[in-house]
Formats: C-alpha cells, sequence, structure tokens
C-alpha cells in the first residue's frame, strides 16, 4: 500500500533558492541603504574631480615640453 502511495504521489522538487531580496525591512536598513548611497555620489563626484584635475596637469606639463622642445 505504502509503494502505490508513493507511486501516486509526485516526487517533491528540489526548489532552487530565489533570488535573494536586497530591499531592506527595517527603518535602521532603510537609513542605512540611503546613507551608502548618498556615500558612492560623493565618491563618484570625487573620482570625477580627481580625474580631472590629473588630466589638467598631465595637459600642463606636455604643453610645457612642447613649448620647450620648440624653443630650442
Amino acid at each position: 500500500m505504502a509503494r502505490r502511495l508513493r507511486l501516486l504521489r509526485p516526487e517533491p522538487k528540489a526548489e532552487l533558492p530565489s533570488a535573494l531580496d536586497d530591499e531592506p525591512c527595517c527603518v535602521y536598513g532603510l537609513m542605512t541603504r540611503a546613507t551608502l548611497d548618498n556615500l558612492a555620489k560623493d565618491v563618484d563626484e570625487l573620482k570625477t574631480r580627481v580625474n580631472a584635475l590629473l588630466w589638467g596637469v598631465g595637459s600642463a606639463v606636455v604643453i610645457d615640453i612642447v613649448m620647450r622642445l620648440a624653443g630650442q
């Protein structure tokens, strides 16, 4: 009888875990997420400014070298 029941009952399928939910579910999580998002924006802005500064300094050095070579 148990064998017949096993044959009629479908085998439980191994379910894959669903995608992780990255949405915070508490006030602390929401505040932390907002703070980290703001920090990421600030770091991106700082990175852009440093990149522009390096390009400016590099361009000035190249122009100085070209001017010195042209003056000889």
